[in-house]
């Protein structure tokens, strides 16, 4: 999966998230969907619009959010060549992480779905961070071989759109490099997912 995001804010600035047990509030009504290989969850919290290429009307709330982060990112991570500068567009958020995101994409070519025995399988979700304007979500993945994998990321809330997006790291972000990481178990306060 592609790794993502950092910190969250709102329109003026203010990036207290506060934290409460919601943070561990799951979905209700839990489905899933095959996208390029991968499979991602969908619930009653979003989208309501279940487009493949352009999920939307996620509740803006933290599970809202988290569902977004998720559908976005592996969206993002596993579109095809002829999918992907669609799905950016309408998934993410406009900026320097965006352009610089498309850069390095044009030079990439996928081809093919990712198959079964390839593909990262989401197990979980941890929001570290939300307020109504944005939400820092960790993505937890398990591969074929059993590691598993968290990616850091960030959606915020898009008055024109009235639903999250993406927010995809720029050049300039000291953490761009370091969105993905391995670890050894799922987190204790993390959201688990099962299929």
């Amino acid at each position: 999966m592609v790794a993502l995001a950092a910190g969250c804010g709102s329109e003026d600035g203010s990036t207290d998230a506060g934290t409460t047990d919601q943070h561990r509030a799951a979905p209700s009504e839990v489905r899933w969907v095959d996208f390029q290989g991968m499979r991602i969850p969908q619930a009653t919290q979003g989208p309501r619009n279940p487009d493949p290429v352009h999920p939307s009307g996620f509740e803006r709330s933290e599970v809202g959010a988290a569902l977004a982060a998720i559908n976005a990112t592996v969206r993002v991570s596993v579109a095809s060549d002829d999918q992907w500068a669609e799905i950016v567009r309408l998934n993410t958020v406009s900026g320097e992480g965006r352009d610089w995101f498309i850069q390095n994409r044009i030079q990439v070519s996928i081809a093919r779905t990712v198959t079964s025995g390839e593909a990262e399988r989401v197990v979980g979700y941890r929001v570290r961070a939300y307020n109504e304007w944005g939400a820092n979500v960790d993505i937890y993945t398990e591969t074929a071989d059993d590691s598993m994998l968290v990616t850091y990321t960030q959606v915020e809330w898009v008055p024109a759109q009235q639903d999250w997006g993406l927010v995809l790291p720029g050049p300039s972000d000291p953490t761009a490099e370091n969105r993905k990481a391995t670890i050894t178990e799922l987190p204790s306060d993390a959201v688990q997912l099962a299929e």
